[in-house]
């Protein structure tokens, strides 16, 4: 019996020294902030404030959070917000350093022009468009931008059932688990860590999944699946018009997508599909300005070789925006600023 305490006692021991190193090797490797419910409305949560966080699983990066828990470093910051940056953690930029997301790099290239615009990034992760759309009302009331929100989307596709879900005031907010067990074991980095992986593990399994367009059996059903996106898109964009017109501010969203290359280094050119189509064209009908990326990344690869997504120790041209990809689109919006399409 007393075999069986030491050894138990030394495997406790053990254990803990063990869970112990692996919380001290996060705190370098995977070290992020906790999110909380956001009571106003502009985001579905915020994140820890005044946090630096340190990520090695896609990039090596510090990044901080500011004082409200969006990820804001410029040093010199406005009176007033002029320019609003909302999107998911694509535009968020916590797989770059602080000063490498495009926000930060836009502030820096308005000042080195005497423009003293201010962009504000908002950006979080898990806020795909249609999240964002919920929460443009909430967020333009409470930054008040002067001249315009940009709204940062990884695709210009939309699953139809969620957007019935926004237009019904049925679309459900990202939760917070601020109580509870589960509050506590999210601070420890290395439960986290295990969770992220099991969680790519399943979604990896999921997207073997057969494409959606193999469930239409004839064109007509194509062509109604259409006509009823379209419906749901059109009240998308016509309410997002009338909610930036509400707030004297205009609309830019800016499609950053995945750019693939072949086995020989080539650009891969999807065909655009309707969906694409029935977007951009709804954009312009309800005066949204729209920036696709895809020939500003082609450009950019052309001259220097650099995908705007995929970092040195993850798969090529996939994830989330490097800093080639979000000095891109610094540039991309400072270009679009300057013509003064936003004033």
């Amino acid at each position: 019996m007393k075999k069986i305490c030491t050894w138990l006692a030394k495997a406790i021991i053990a254990g803990v020294v063990a869970l112990g190193i692996m919380v001290g090797f996060c705190f370098f490797y995977y070290n992020l902030p906790v999110h909380y419910t956001n009571s106003s409305g502009a985001t579905d949560y915020f994140w820890d404030k005044n946090f630096l966080s340190m990520r090695g699983t896609e990039g090596f990066a510090r990044t901080y959070t500011d004082e409200n828990g969006n990820v804001n470093t410029f040093p010199e910051k406005g009176d007033r917000v002029n320019i609003l940056v909302m999107g998911s953690s694509h535009a968020e930029g916590f797989n770059v350093d602080s000063d490498e997301n495009f926000t930060y790099l836009l502030n820096k290239k308005l000042k080195e022009k005497n423009d003293d615009r201010y962009a504000y990034n908002i950006a979080t992760s898990g806020h795909t468009l249609l999240r964002c759309m919920k929460n443009l009302d909430a967020a333009l009331e409470k930054y008040e931008p002067t001249d315009c929100v940009v709204i940062e989307t990884a695709t210009a596709v939309w699953n139809i059932e969620q957007m019935i879900q926004l237009d019904n005031g049925e679309f459900a907010d990202l939760q917070s688990h601020n109580s509870g067990i589960v509050s506590y074991l999210q601070k420890i980095n290395i439960f986290r860590l295990i969770y992220a992986q099991i969680s790519n593990a399943m979604d990896k399994e999921d997207s073997n999944d057969d494409d959606d367009d193999v469930r239409f059996e004839s064109e007509e059903e194509r062509a109604e699946f259409l006509k009823e996106y379209e419906l749901y898109l059109e009240r998308m964009l016509r309410k997002c018009s009338e909610t930036a017109g509400k707030h004297n501010c205009r609309v830019l969203i800016l499609h950053s997508p995945q750019m693939a290359v072949d086995y020989y280094g080539n650009i891969i050119k999807g065909e655009v599909s309707e969906e694409e189509k029935l977007f951009e064209k709804l954009c312009e009908k309800y005066d949204i300005d729209y920036i696709n990326m895809f020939d500003s990344y082609e450009e950019m690869y052309e001259k220097t070789n650099h995908l705007p997504q995929g970092f040195s120790n993850t798969a090529i041209g996939r994830g989330h925006a490097n800093r080639y990809g979000h000095n891109c689109i610094a540039e991309k919006l400072y270009d679009f600023l300057k013509r003064g399409d936003a004033a």
